[in-house]
């Protein structure tokens, strides 16, 4: 199912990881790969988001949010939901916030633990009035897999673990919030799928096959995917591909999802 929110979030989100996909090769590259004409020629050939921890990227989607008219100020036509459901034509706002402290403990008060990303969706009446229309949307962010640096300088990046126990983790955590009945939980998660490689080769549909074998508490479905291609280029595709005009074969994609537990 999706919905008007998740639509443009996850399109957000996409635009922020492919951004900092980018920022982040200078891990893998070295402070040296700048000067390296076929270094930077291969650029996407390298780790990128693999190394950029959580936080990085909830902080790169919620400042890319707030600046994004396609998230917030969006007008929805009329129309229905893939369930049938009718939408309302109109604008929608949405505000956005991380690291908020929303969990509780068994005497319902708050605890340190914070929530990744915080979505609100307001109204604006007529005579300027804001008001909240939806509970919030509580969405905890896990990078698929994960790599490391032990030497920037040299770029010696390596593989380091992979998240699932920690997605399973994540959903647990938010069940917490779903017995309140005053949230919306989902999971954010990121990889890269690369044809060449033994570490990342999880698409979305092998992930949901893995986490439904170690959470069984509830269904999981994905609300979203997005995809986006990593070309592997060099000097010498460049010139085929401009000059002989020939066809390059992608074989490394960055895909996000957004999962719900139902």
């Amino acid at each position: 199912m999706s919905y008007p929110w998740s639509e443009r979030f996850i399109e957000v989100a996409l635009r922020s990881i492919v951004k900092t996909h980018w920022s982040y090769q200078i891990w893998d590259m070295g402070q040296a790969g700048l000067k390296d004409e076929e270094k930077r020629l291969q650029f996407s050939r390298g780790k990128g988001i693999e190394l950029a921890d959580e936080t990085v990227v909830c902080s790169v989607i919620t400042q890319d949010a707030l600046n994004s008219p396609f998230f917030s100020g969006a007008f929805i036509p009329e129309g229905k939901t893939k369930d049938g459901r009718p939408i309302k034509q109109g604008h929608r706002w949405w505000k956005i916030n991380r690291e908020q402290n929303i969990f509780q403990n068994d005497k319902k008060e708050l605890t340190r633990e914070a929530c990744d990303i915080l979505v609100q969706r307001y109204d604006i009446s007529e005579d300027g009035i804001v008001k909240n229309e939806k509970e919030p949307i509580a969405i905890e962010a896990k990078r698929l897999i994960a790599h490391t640096t032990d030497n920037l300088p040299e770029a010696e990046s390596h593989f380091y673990k992979n998240n699932i126990g920690a997605i399973v983790e994540d959903l647990e955590k938010l069940e917490r919030l779903e017995a309140t009945k005053k949230y919306f939980p989902y999971i954010l998660t990121w990889c890269v799928y690369d044809e060449g490689s033994d570490d990342d080769k999880l698409q979305p549909k092998q992930l949901l096959e893995k986490l439904k074998g170690k959470y069984t508490k509830k269904n999981l479905k994905f609300v979203e995917i997005r995809w986006h291609p990593l070309p592997n280029l060099s000097s010498d595709d460049i010139e085929e591909i401009v000059v002989a005009k020939k066809t390059h074969e992608i074989k490394r994609w960055i895909w996000v999802a957004l999962i719900e537990a139902i």
